[in-house]
């Protein structure tokens, strides 16, 4: 790929639904945001960063977080906002985009980063995200052309509220792959999940 692509993973939550620190939680033999961090080493991104927040301590000595760079959010509470400014801030100047995953999506595979990465290769749009049986999912890739925008966000919304303001920057990626509508967040998904 001639375009350099960072990951920021976002893994700062307080996991309040789950009643526990559920990035650090075993999840098919590993802490669960050991897949994700896994999955984006697999990748061979120029970079990844993890934003920690709640429970820093405990998922620096639970996760191997080896050859990643890790920054902060001390105002975690604030919302998701604020862990995707720090994510971006934290990437070298010359990144062209950054696939924005989030630490508790674990089952997400390599072919889905790789078919997005490839989409936005092709078509440089503010954001490339994926779709599956034409429902909306994650990881999005944001384009550093759109990281000013982004910048901007406030409290406890993600990037979408951006895709209405620019709905012809949007580009959808059909793929096969359930996992990209499926996050963790109570010990019941945890459990239906495990099984898959």
């Amino acid at each position: 790929m001639s375009l350099k692509f960072g990951c920021v993973i976002l893994a700062a939550g307080e996991s309040r639904r789950a009643g526990k620190l559920k990035l650090a939680e075993n999840y098919k033999g590993s802490p669960l945001l050991q897949w994700t961090v896994d999955l984006a080493r697999s990748v061979g991104f120029s970079e990844v960063v993890v934003v920690l927040g709640a429970g820093e301590t405990i998922l620096r000595e639970r996760v191997d977080l080896a050859g990643c760079s890790v920054v902060v959010n001390r105002e975690y509470a604030q919302g998701v906002s604020g862990s995707i400014k720090m994510g971006l801030k934290g990437l070298r100047p010359d990144t062209d985009a950054a696939v924005i995953l989030l630490g508790d999506m674990p089952d997400i595979t390599k072919a889905t980063l790789q078919k997005l990465m490839l989409a936005h290769e092709k078509i440089r749009l503010f954001f490339t995200l994926p779709t599956y049986r034409g429902k909306r999912g994650n990881p999005v890739i944001v384009d550093s052309s759109a990281f000013p925008e982004v910048l901007k966000l406030e409290g406890d919304t993600g990037i979408r509220q951006l895709f209405g303001l620019h709905p012809e920057a949007v580009q959808r990626v059909e793929v096969d792959d359930p996992a990209i509508l499926f996050d963790i967040d109570t010990p019941r998904d945890f459990k239906l999940r495990s099984q898959v």
